[in-house]
């Protein structure tokens, strides 16, 4: 063999042994359900048994906390980048450059995870290759606020992706992924394990036979003759509030809500689509329905911290003081105040009663017989608040 032909020869060898050094390794998170998270649901990352295994894992409580506080709202992502990693970037609505996080996940097990930690930015990966050097898209996140230093603390306790497979593995996870891949299946609508929203409302219409509108066990209509298996006892009526399931999940004519009672008991199931509107403030009024006048708004009425209280000052005539949810890192939100003439269950203009008499929010309410509707565009009364 001459000179030339073993050099080929080596070159050859060379190349054959980076290829096999290559070979991309298997993938640990599915990258069909990565995609799915990344374009529709990202919040799911948190939901998810194993990727939250794995992000519990690499932070301490304390800074999987903070990371979840600043991932209150994620942007909805696409195609993974050119490294093959799905981008999930989220903050506080109002705090931009102050409660920022952001998550980087490549499907084979690598994650990189960076959050704003006051004056500075707190870094963690299980990647070694990027201990000291966080990858170019959290560069490129970082670009508006980059005076703020970046902190590597993995590099501080080194996490490797075979100690978090190790800790994170199928057998210590299975019966928790089991009931998970039953919610995510579409064919599962109960209380535990689904998030259900007050901010997606909707209300039973009235024309239902016999006025009852039933739950279902399952996404099927009753047959034509004989024994209706899914139809269940409980029911609602004309004017009954529901909240649907954040991921709106919908079959066969059918959609998961959550039912709240006046006394707090909850049922969730399958309810008909045709029997729901989802804009109270544009439903008729049934002849029953409640709100015609101020005894029947008078109460407490409250969603997670905010709250309306309502009391009556007049024979036609309620006042509403509002309290809305303090936000993380700013002051304590302030009450406001609002005046309604009540003529029905629907009220579309407000005075304001507090002083200097400025005009204000256009919070419109309705009264539904076991919770207020709000929509106000310009504050933050919105959704379904139930009594106290």
């Amino acid at each position: 063999m001459n000179r030339w032909t073993l050099g080929v020869a080596c070159v050859g060898l060379l190349v054959a042994s980076e290829s096999a050094l290559a070979a991309p390794a298997a993938d640990v998170f599915d990258r069909a359900r990565l995609a799915k998270y990344a374009s529709k649901a990202p919040g799911k990352i948190f939901e998810d048994p194993q990727l939250s295994c794995y992000l519990r894992e690499l932070l301490t409580k304390k800074d999987y906390d903070a990371l979840m506080e600043r991932m209150a709202q994620i942007a909805l992502g696409g195609e993974p980048d050119a490294t093959g990693a799905f981008h999930f970037e989220g903050n506080v609505p109002g705090l931009f450059t102050e409660m920022e996080g952001i998550v980087l996940i490549h499907p084979e097990g690598r994650l990189w995870v960076a959050y704003i930690a006051g004056d500075e930015v707190s870094y963690f990966t299980n990647d070694p290759g990027s201990l000291q050097k966080q990858p170019r898209a959290i560069d490129a996140w970082r670009e508006r606020f980059k005076e703020k230093p970046i902190v590597a603390v993995s590099a501080q306790r080194e996490v490797r992706p075979e100690e978090l497979a190790q800790r994170c593995g199928p057998r210590k996870l299975a019966a928790e992924m089991e009931r998970f891949n039953r919610l995510e299946s579409g064919n599962v609508c109960q209380l535990e394990g689904i998030n259900f929203s007050p901010f997606q409302p909707a209300v039973i219409k009235g024309g239902a036979p016999e006025s009852r509108v039933y739950f279902y066990s399952e996404p099927e209509p009753c047959p034509a003759s004989g024994e209706c298996k899914s139809r269940k006892k409980a029911y609602l009526v004309e004017n009954d509030a529901v909240e649907l399931s954040t991921d709106d999940i919908r079959k066969n004519g059918f959609v998961c809500a959550r039912y709240r009672g006046v006394k707090g008991s909850r049922t969730a199931g399958w309810l008909p689509e045709t029997a729901l509107s989802v804009k109270p403030l544009e439903l008729p009024a049934g002849e029953a329905g409640p709100g015609t006048k101020p005894a029947d708004w008078v109460g407490t009425w409250s969603r997670d911290s905010e709250s309306l209280t309502i009391r009556a000052t007049g024979p036609n005539r309620i006042e509403v003081v509002g309290m809305p949810e303090s936000q993380p890192g700013m002051a304590d939100a302030e009450e406001s105040t609002m005046a309604y003439t009540v003529s029905g269950p629907l009220l579309l203009k407000a005075e304001s009663v507090e002083k200097g008499g400025d005009e204000p929010e256009p919070v419109r309410l309705r009264l539904l017989n076991n919770a207020i509707f709000a929509e106000c565009s310009g504050c933050a009364f919105n959704g379904l608040y139930f009594r106290k």
